[in-house]
């Protein structure tokens, strides 16, 4: 259980809008320490401002087909991007590829 709440937590907290990159490593750098009763405390807080946002971010774009249709295309790219640079940093030439590209500096 105590498991599941830190992982729902981390992806709030990585996925937050309103929380600046410095504020959320805090948060991420803190969690696994936190009590449980705090940790939920904090996550339901941040889930209901992410929903929030979630719901205005719908709003605006949900009368615009256009704009809808390409954050749809973007978040789809970088998806894409994400997995296949997660392969190639997993795949067992990945220290040789880094190797090369650190000898062209």
């Amino acid at each position: 259980m105590a498991t599941d709440l830190k992982n729902r937590f981390l992806k709030e907290i990585s996925r937050c809008l309103i929380l600046s990159d410095e504020d959320k490593t805090f948060w991420i750098s803190r969690a696994e320490s936190l009590h449980p009763d705090l940790l939920n405390s904090i996550y339901l807080s941040v889930k209901n401002k992410n929903d929030l946002v979630d719901k205005y971010i719908l709003a605006a774009v949900k009368d615009d087909p256009k704009l809808l249709s390409e954050l749809k295309s973007r978040i789809n790219k970088i998806k894409t991007d994400a997995i296949a640079a997660e392969e190639k940093a997993l795949s067992p030439d990945a220290d040789i590829d880094l190797t090369e590209q650190l000898k062209k500096i």
